[in-house]
């Protein structure tokens, strides 16, 4: 899809920047790779470090771009907010996990979440670089998705689930083909508009926002879709209002936009 947009808006053009967004996408296949086994080994303990990356990727903005700037009193409350929110909710989380029985994890689970970690925080911050400097979003968006390509072709030829589904291609229908053909189109989309909106603003205001919504839209489609508002404790409903507070805040703070 994003290859046939490239060439239909004429910017899948090869060049020595092409080739570097496809590279690091490349590298994005195997960070989707490596959080999946961190997931596998412990969903409780992996949600402690998928804000790293965000905060990776705001701390190069911040150093390497002079993101400092944008950062006033408002938007910096509003940052401090949602990280801590973030992180408290994590441990929260992980400390009702354990009561339940949460296994131990050894070294490997940490290499996973190291590496997935430090290629998404480099990729949030290029994708803010690229749209500093004015490149498209079809150029850097066809460019990601081809070098990702490339990594699911690698895992699919050399890597063998033990458990044997991996060769059973048969199994899927055309319902199954469909389903996945809608859910690429909705992440190819979050992409573009993400992208979009490195574009339009600094990445230490837009990351604290796509934190708190991360944290608090699938939660609030859990609780109330799934019913499952009785399972949060006044500890969780107090720290899901502060940190829709503190995106409040980081939207409304920065003095000048860029």
């Amino acid at each position: 899809m994003t290859l046939a947009y490239g060439l239909w808006s004429d910017q899948a053009g090869l060049s020595k920047e092409t080739l570097l967004i496809a590279l690091l996408g490349f590298f994005n296949g195997f960070a989707a790779y490596c959080q999946w086994r961190a997931i596998h080994i412990s969903l409780s303990k992996n949600s402690l470090f998928t804000f790293w990356d965000d905060i990776i990727g705001m701390t190069l903005s911040y150093s390497i771009l002079g993101e400092s700037g944008f950062i006033n009193l408002r938007s910096g409350l509003g940052i401090g907010l949602s990280l801590a929110v973030v992180i408290l909710f994590a441990i929260h989380g992980y400390n009702k996990a354990k009561k339940n029985g949460e296994e131990k994890v050894n070294l490997s689970f940490y290499g996973y979440v190291a590496l997935y970690s430090i290629i998404w925080g480099v990729a949030t911050f290029v994708m803010r670089y690229s749209g500093v400097h004015g490149k498209t979003g079809g150029r850097f968006i066809w460019s990601w998705y081809g070098g990702t390509l490339l990594a699911a072709l690698v895992l699919l030829i050399f890597y063998k689930d033990q458990s044997g589904g991996q060769q059973k291609a048969s199994a899927l229908t055309m319902r199954d083909l469909g389903v996945t053909f809608v859910l690429s189109a909705c992440v190819t989309a979050s992409l573009v508009f993400t992208y979009a909106s490195y574009q339009q603003a600094p990445q230490v205001i837009v990351q604290p926002i796509f934190l708190v919504g991360e944290m608090t839209v699938p939660s609030m489609l859990g609780l109330y879709l799934f019913k499952e508002i009785k399972e949060l404790d006044w500890w969780e409903k107090f720290l899901f209002f502060v940190g829709i507070i503190g995106g409040i805040l980081v939207a409304m703070g920065p003095p000048r936009l860029s």
